[in-house]
């Protein structure tokens, strides 16, 4: 398998823990066959050469039940459009220099917390900020979804300041549930 692949897989099905809980990397089948048959038959653009994304589904904090769907729709997306191929990792030592050469795009799957951090090996954290950072700046492509900004923020003061321009910006809070909200709607057919 790619690397990353099926590291750890969690139970089949269900859903991931809460904070701290274990952090599933299946995909419930209702789920994914739903999301097949949702697929476009074609990518709206043919990229000028082959293109490899990297899917890092790896959450240090709330960890979503969506996660593993997400991770399997970029990969189903590419292989359906023939836009991209797709390598799904749980594994943030997979955020290395080296690796990261081989792909066109990082998409961050409701990643949250301090997601690239070893608690044990500092060098090793600064190390994947880098090659995360350098692989932005070399003019490779970021993407995060959802909780993706729900990283590096602490107290409201970013704790990888980097990090938060990059992604311009981290998850605050959530609201209060019931929440009203007020939408101004510009377009019916959209």
């Amino acid at each position: 398998p790619a690397p990353g692949r099926g590291r750890g897989a969690g139970r089949a099905g269900g859903f991931g823990g809460g904070r701290g809980g274990p952090q599933n990397q299946v995909a419930r089948v209702e789920d994914v066959a739903q999301m097949l048959s949702a697929l476009p038959d074609a990518a709206p653009a043919t990229p000028k050469q082959p293109r490899r994304v990297l899917v890092l589904g790896k959450a240090q904090g709330f960890v979503h039940s969506s996660i593993p769907l997400a991770a399997r729709t970029f990969e189903a997306l590419g292989n359906k459009t023939g836009a991209w191929t797709t390598v799904i990792t749980y594994t943030p030592a997979d955020i290395t220099e080296d690796n990261l050469k081989q792909y066109d795009a990082i998409v961050l799957d409701s990643t949250t917390g301090t997601f690239l951090d070893d608690p044990n090996n500092q060098a090793v954290t600064d190390a994947r900020k880098k090659a995360l950072l350098d692989f932005v700046r070399g003019g490779k492509g970021l993407v995060a979804i959802h909780a993706g900004t729900d990283s590096y923020h602490g107290d409201g003061n970013g704790l990888w300041p980097d990090f938060n321009k990059m992604i311009n910006g981290f998850f605050k809070w959530h609201w209060s549930y019931p929440t009203q909200i007020v939408m101004k709607v510009e377009d019916v057919d959209n």
